[in-house]
């Protein structure tokens, strides 16, 4: 039996992208969810997600510009697994 997939962010696996950034602050725009496409690096047919998201200090009015990729939560590497909901982005919260 399988449940629902649950992706994380890792530091690591984001290399350059968010060096030094507050990880509870980024926003997610989940309009830009694309995958899930393979990924090897925490399981054989793994998967991961790539995501467009604001840092703390790009106001949401502007194009969410920070490339993120998403891997399954049981990647050791992760920081952060959960992303407060972007205002009027459709989510509730």
């Amino acid at each position: 039996m399988r449940g629902p997939v649950v992706y994380c962010l890792s530091p690591e696996r984001n290399k350059g992208r968010i060096n030094g950034m507050d990880l509870s602050k980024i926003r997610i725009d989940p309009t830009s969810l694309e995958g899930p496409s393979g990924d090897d690096a925490i399981r054989p047919e793994g998967l991961k997600c790539a995501v467009q998201a604001w840092s703390a200090d790009r106001d949401l009015d502007q194009p969410a510009v920070l490339d993120l990729h998403l891997t399954e939560f049981p990647d050791p590497t992760r920081r952060s697994d959960l992303f407060y909901p972007v205002k009027g982005s459709g989510s509730s919260g």
